[in-house]
């Protein structure tokens, strides 16, 4: 149906074809609404472009707050230029929720998981491997102030206050990561 995806017949390359065609096909396989059969070409096809900007608009809504504020008109804008194929794929696209990722970064993210789920596999490895020596340095921390070896129980002390400091800033960041993955997959689509 028309309604269910965007019709681009009034992009440059396909516009002299489609406009004299698309709508005696809608009328003939009884896809033109009954309330347009009486319209010009001109008002149909504004008409589909009304329709179309709203799919666009109601897929913003739904997914606005998982994508960059600062980007959702170019990607209006870019939604508007993309083929029936890249737009069916971006709007069945499962994009990654930022407060299930914030979630996600509190209980697990000091072993970097939630950057290895936003592709970011070697600072997920590195943060794994600062996690590793800084459980191993508040272990140590605690047997060294316990054995008198302040010097070393305060580079340990250090090394565990470096874990913790990256695990904050990633609480903090977890989001903006996470949308700014979502805008990349969506870029991805539209390159394809």
């Amino acid at each position: 149906m028309v309604a269910d995806r965007p019709v681009h017949y009034w992009r440059k390359d396909k516009r002299k074809q489609l406009q004299e065609d698309f709508c005696v096909h809608a009328v003939i396989n009884g896809i033109m609404p009954a309330c347009t059969s009486g319209m010009s070409r001109h008002d149909f096809q504004n008409h589909a472009i009304m329709q179309d900007l709203h799919t666009i608009d109601m897929f913003i809504s739904m997914n606005g707050d998982k994508l960059p504020e600062d980007k959702l008109s170019e990607l209006k804008t870019a939604f508007l230029n993309c083929t029936d194929s890249q737009w069916n794929t971006i709007r069945f696209l499962e994009l990654k929720e930022p407060n299930t990722m914030l979630l996600i970064s509190f209980f697990v993210g000091y072993w970097g998981i939630e950057r290895f789920m936003l592709g970011r596999k070697g600072s997920g490895i590195l943060k794994m491997f600062v996690f590793q020596l800084s459980l191993i340095g508040e272990i140590a921390c605690i047997f060294l102030f316990i054995a008198e070896q302040t010097a070393l129980g305060i580079l340990c002390l250090i090394l565990f206050l470096a874990g913790v400091a990256w695990w904050i800033t990633d609480l903090c960041l977890v989001r903006g990561m996470t949308k700014e993955y979502n805008y990349k997959l969506i870029n991805k689509m539209l390159k394809v």
